[in-house]
């Protein structure tokens, strides 16, 4: 039988959704139809093919197993004026007859050489943007076809045409990037793979994560980046392909594993492939050489830091035992009995030298270890730091303007370097050294030694590079500011539409009204809340005292329960639980190998939630293999976890499982997602890594720790998931995870404790449209600004005790908003910017007017804070979720002690994306199960109120078996066929 160019039903709109909209006719149409054929049933067939041709752009396939919806046939024969009780197919020549006649009514045009030139033209035009698959580019043409009236081909022809024109517009791709490299190049790169196949495996020898920063790790990372630039990698330019394409040709080369890339052919496509891979670990090692350096000098700094001040509080001891001698032999010469009658001779006869001479040494060395003492412990590591600076600043550093003397001193220093000696030249720059350092090491007959000079040199680099004004133009984390943001022609393309987006005005004066508004209502609320003295008051200092807020009661009925509830829970495996889930939503959809992928896979759902299983518990793959009653094969698990589990799938079933849950009456009586919360969970780790540090407050000085930070909303379910260190500002990716989320809903109001505020923070949150919440733990000694320096607030004036440079504000506002759309539109990570930011400090007028308009933010919140007890209340309860979220994680991730064992950055993020997959897998399936256990409370005449309700979590966990052998048999899930089109959720 001849295939035709026929629609499916499933191509055809949802009727519930369109069906006024889709199959509605006009006048004309009516017209027409009842012209065009005679009889009921050939009045509603011509009808239906109308309809489908112009909604669908193909005709309706009545040799299609799916049935047209009655709703469909019934709403047009009611246009038509026709009683039909059942439709029936008609002849093969009517059917020719009736699509000749419609096609012609609707303009389409046949499917000729003409138009398949014209198509191929669309679809090469569109591989040029993205790196579609064939489903999505069959998808695109269907689209196409239809907007320019084109009937489409056969089924088989139409996607065997796609399929072609995709591969032919791939092998473009590979042999464009390959060509960038010449005939050598291309051999240095392929013998890389073959000279060295243990290094270049999914853990890439070139994408290696950074372990603790030494002088010899550093000096392997320069030496990888050089090996990558004598191979001409790092002189490639990719502005001829997009941003995205180069991003998915990465992480498709970066996920095969050795022996695969070496078999790929052609050859162009995997010199294509290691290109962008290497180019793209050339760039990240870069970052890493840099951020290693500032930690190693960091570390050096703390280092010197701690043992001045232990060597200083010995001498402090030993110069107040002289200083007491001294006062007391002063005394006795100041206040002498018989002055006149003793002589100078006579008054030392009576004074112990060498008590004297210890005292005055004692003091002396004292007040010489204050002025030069820590300097000179710091200079001591100069040799330990030459081991790989020589390396460093061979690098080819860049600065912004007012950084000339930094770039000179680099030069002069990479002479020296050359030459192998010691001598300052006369004109090398000193305005960098610290006036403190200065006078404490130099003197003026031998002016500034070259230690001194070189150890001060590193340090400058260090803050300049942290600000942003000193770079390394191939890299992508260290470039200059404002590159980080939009560029000055970018933002001159952007900036016609960014306040508009953002809804501010373009003059800061007219937002400047709506905020003193809030201001002085917020000055009212204090002054009326001081009188109540209920949360707050001033002693008699004017210091204010707080008073601490009754914890968040918890009644006995709650208790009641949540232990009915608790009770009631049935208990169930981790692994069922995740089935339970598959069978309800099929979430295994979303696991998808990377874009670019060209070959048929199979997945195994059983494997999938195996891999889940193992990376969300610690367990790993190995000891899940292990630990199964499945017939596991570790290659195959492997295998799945290599190309499925990865970041962005995960994230994907993440936003999935939130956004089903948030659907869920029993989610909306908790919350309605306008409220989130941010918070770390510290876990040991077990490996070297730049990322490890100390925690004191929690696991002492002999255990290094990392952090999971992650976002929570008020429904209990993780948005976002971050692997961080401790060592760093929590505040700094509170709007990563905020702006990262890809969700239809998004919360307004964000909570965190005292670590996670800064004014940056506040500021960047407001303008952004976030109402930042923070819990501050030294809430009673928060600085308060006023506008004015010489304002009076009355009774509460004593607790301001600064005020705003608006006139600051004002000149930088529209520098201002070029920062807040570049981050609204993903062009730089926001904790990179706020890093950034703070570092450059008030010196810089875009940092200080940040600075200043996130300390009017907070001056108001906390005006508000103080006085509103709810909303106190409010930023206590989201906290406590993500506290009860902990527990939970604590729970599954109980393998291996709850330490990591990797320090490789990805399989961290792919193991904490795994936890909060399982958090709010938990979420999914307990949520409906609670609901229903309150439904038979209820029925059985337990009064179960909805405001006891909302106090029960929704990550209870005592029912949830994490331990033991697992049995994944249990799914028993069919092999699913990932090459086809992938089904919505129904």
């Amino acid at each position: 039988m001849e295939e035709k160019n026929s629609v499916s039903i499933n191509e055809l709109p949802s009727y519930s959704e369109s069906l006024a909209l889709d199959w509605t006719l006009s006048a004309d149409e009516i017209q027409f139809i009842l012209n065009s054929a005679k009889g009921d049933n050939p009045i509603l067939n011509f009808a239906i093919q109308l309809k489908s041709l112009q909604n669908s752009g193909v005709f309706h396939d009545y040799d299609n197993e799916d049935v047209l919806p009655e709703k469909i046939t019934q709403y047009l024969a009611k246009q038509l004026s026709i009683e039909i009780i059942s439709l029936t197919p008609i002849s093969k020549n009517s059917q020719t007859t009736y699509h000749k006649k419609i096609q012609t009514y609707l303009n389409y045009q046949d499917f000729s050489d003409k138009q398949e030139a014209f198509l191929k033209k669309y679809i090469m035009h569109e591989m040029k943007t993205d790196l579609y698959s064939e489903s999505v580019l069959i998808e695109k043409a269907r689209d196409f076809l239809k907007t320019h009236k084109i009937m489409r081909p056969a089924v088989t022809v139409f996607d065997r045409l796609i399929a072609s024109i995709h591969k032919e517009s791939m092998h473009l791709l590979y042999d464009n990037l390959a060509n960038k490299l010449t005939p050598d190049k291309k051999e240095k790169i392929l013998l890389m793979l073959k000279r060295q196949p243990h290094l270049l495996s999914q853990a890439n020898y070139y994408k290696k994560s950074p372990p603790e920063p030494s002088q010899l790790k550093i000096n392997t990372f320069i030496k990888r980046f050089n090996e990558l630039k004598e191979a001409g990698i790092t002189e490639i330019e990719f502005s001829d392909i997009t941003e995205s394409i180069f991003d998915k040709l990465e992480l498709l080369g970066r996920t095969y594993d050795a022996s695969a890339l070496s078999h790929i052919s052609p050859e162009n496509k995997k010199i294509a492939l290691l290109l962008c891979t290497l180019s793209s670990a050339s760039k990240n090692i870069l970052d890493h050489i840099l951020d290693m350096n500032s930690k190693l000098l960091a570390k050096k700094e703390r280092i010197s830091q701690n043992f001045y001040e232990k060597t200083l509080k010995k001498l402090n001891s030993q110069a107040k035992k002289g200083l007491k001698f001294i006062i007391k032999t002063t005394k006795q010469w100041r206040y002498h009995a018989d002055p006149k009658n003793t002589t100078l001779f006579d008054f030392i006869e009576t004074v112990d030298d060498k008590a004297l001479d210890d005292s005055i040494a004692a003091c002396e060395a004292m007040s010489t270890y204050q002025t030069s003492g820590f300097y000179q412990i710091l200079e001591n590591k100069y040799n330990d730091l030459r081991k790989y600076t020589t390396h460093l600043f061979e690098l080819e550093f860049k600065g912004a303007a007012g950084t000339e003397s930094i770039l000179k001193s680099i030069h002069i220093l990479k002479k020296l370097n050359d030459e192998k000696s010691n001598t300052l030249p006369s004109d090398a720059p000193t305005d960098f050294i610290p006036k403190m350092w200065k006078q404490a090491i130099c003197n003026d007959t031998d002016g500034v030694s070259r230690r001194t000079w070189e150890m001060a040199l590193y340090y400058a680099i260090k803050n300049n590079i942290e600000k942003g004004d000193i770079y390394l133009n191939h890299s992508k984390k260290h470039r200059y500011f404002w590159n980080t943001v939009y560029s000055e022609s970018a933002w001159e393309k952007e900036k016609p539409l960014a306040f508009k987006s953002l809804g501010f005005p373009e003059k800061f004066d007219e937002l400047l009204a709506v905020l003193k508004k809030e201001y002085f209502a917020g000055i009212t609320l204090s002054k009326n809340g001081l009188k109540e003295k209920s949360f707050f008051h001033l002693d008699q200092n004017g210091k204010l005292k707080l008073k601490r807020d009754d914890a968040l009661e918890i009644p006995e009925s709650v208790k009641t329960l949540k232990k009915l509830i608790e009770a009631r829970m049935p208990p169930v495996r981790i692994e069922k639980m995740l089935s339970d889930i598959e069978e309800a939503h099929y979430f295994s959809r979303f696991f998808l190998p990377p874009e670019g992928f060209d070959k048929k896979f199979a997945i195994n759902k059983e494997m999938l939630h195996m891999g889940l299983v193992a990376q969300g518990t610690n367990l790993g793959f190995d000891d899940m293999s292990k630990s199964t009653l499945s017939a596991t094969s570790l290659e195959e698990l492997k295998h799945t976890a290599q190309w499925c589990i990865r970041p962005d799938s995960v994230t994907k079933t993440n936003n999935f499982f939130v956004e089903k849950h948030a659907e869920h009456p029993l989610a909306q009586l908790h919350g309605d997602f306008s409220r989130s919360s941010s918070d770390a969970e510290r876990f040991c780790i077990q490996k070297s890594t730049d990322l490890a540090s100390f925690y004191p407050k929690a696991f002492g000085y002999y255990q290094k720790v990392i952090a999971i930070y992650t976002h929570m909303s008020d429904q209990f379910s993780v948005f976002s998931t971050q692997v961080i260190s401790c060592g760093v500002r929590e505040a700094s990716y509170v709007l990563d995870g905020l702006l990262n989320n890809l969700m239809i809903t998004s919360p307004h109001f964000h909570c965190t404790d005292t670590g996670g505020f800064t004014h940056q923070l506040f500021a960047l949150c407001y303008l952004l449209g976030f109402s930042f919440q923070p819990r501050l733990k030294d809430l009673a000694v928060q600085t308060l600004y006023k506008f004015n320096r010489n304002d009076h607030y009355g009774e509460i004036d004593s607790m301001f005790g600064g005020h705003i440079d608006i006139d600051c504000i004002a000149e930088q506002w529209e520098q201002l908003i070029r920062i807040v759309v570049s981050l609204k539109n993903h062009v730089a990570p926001a904790h990179l910017i706020l890093q950034k930011l703070a570092a450059r400090g008030s010196s810089d007028r875009v940092a200080k007017a940040i600075m200043g308009l996130g300390k009017l933010i907070k001056t108001i919140y906390i005006l508000y804070y103080l006085s509103d007890e709810s909303l106190r209340r409010k930023v206590q309860l989201q906290l406590n979720r993500g506290e009860t979220r902990h527990y939970l994680a604590r729970h599954i991730f109980f393998a291996n002690q709850g330490e990591f064992k990797t320090a490789d950055y990805e399989e961290m993020m792919s193991i904490a994306s795994c936890l909060s997959l399982l958090s709010n897998a938990v979420l999914l399936w307990n949520t409906p199960r609670i609901y229903n256990i309150v439904a038979e409370l209820r029925a059985s005449g337990i009064h179960v109120d909805d405001e006891d309700l909302k106090k029960v979590s929704l990550l209870l966990f005592k029912h949830l078996i994490v331990h033991g052998t697992y049995d994944f048999r249990a799914a028993n899930m069919p092999v699913v066929d990932y090459a086809s089109n992938l089904k919505e959720d129904a």
